[in-house]
């Protein structure tokens, strides 16, 4: 009797590493050769085939999300734009450009490049970035203004842009100012 227990070859159990989501069990039909496959490499991962197969399924799952997220003629996806985006406004309202925190430094973090965006996806840049140009207290020029945004290589078409956006705020700023020394002429006049 000893004899047979060691004639039979031992099975090893191998966890399935899934077993704290809600399971459904389903059947798939697969071609043999991938079975074969799926089955050796189960064996080597010392993981189920279950898992291997859900684990493939994520990945893919996660694939089609980003191709999905990402406009048409965009390689940045919308969800990572806008993540930025949040991350630079500040507590006031503001919009961080420079700085650890800032655009420039979260965009070349993720690998993110403005000539790399869409023209619908430049604009909402385009608009955080003149809040953020009125928020320096020492502003520098336009255009020294844009060579600091040269390390995410705009286009000339976005520099372009932005040059009109930044000058149309400095325009309305500057008429702002100068209808407040009007309006205080015109008082002074009146006490006369």
């Amino acid at each position: 009797m000893s004899e047979s227990k060691a004639e039979t070859p031992k099975i090893k159990r191998i966890a399935d590493l899934d077993v704290d989501e809600e399971m459904i069990p389903t059947q798939v039909l697969l071609p043999e050769k991938y079975y074969r496959k799926l089955n050796g490499l189960a064996l080597v991962k010392e993981s189920s085939k279950g898992a291997i197969v859900r684990e493939a399924l994520r990945d893919y799952f996660e694939k089609q999300e980003r191709i999905i997220e990402t406009p048409k003629g965009s390689k940045v996806a919308d969800g990572v734009l806008n993540e930025i985006l949040k991350e630079c406004r500040t507590y006031w309202g503001n919009f961080e450009i420079e700085g650890e925190n800032g655009f420039i430094a979260m965009a070349k973090e993720r690998g993110l490049t403005l000539k790399d965006l869409t023209e619908e996806q430049f604009e909402r840049v385009a608009d955080r970035l003149v809040v953020g140009y009125k928020g320096y207290a020492e502003k520098p020029t336009i255009d020294e203004f844009i060579g600091k945004l040269s390390e995410l290589e705009p286009t000339e078409e976005q520099k372009d842009l932005l040059r009109e956006g930044l000058g149309e705020e400095e325009h309305s700023e500057e008429e702002w100012g100068e209808s407040e020394e009007e309006e205080g002429e015109e008082e002074e006049e009146e006490e006369w």
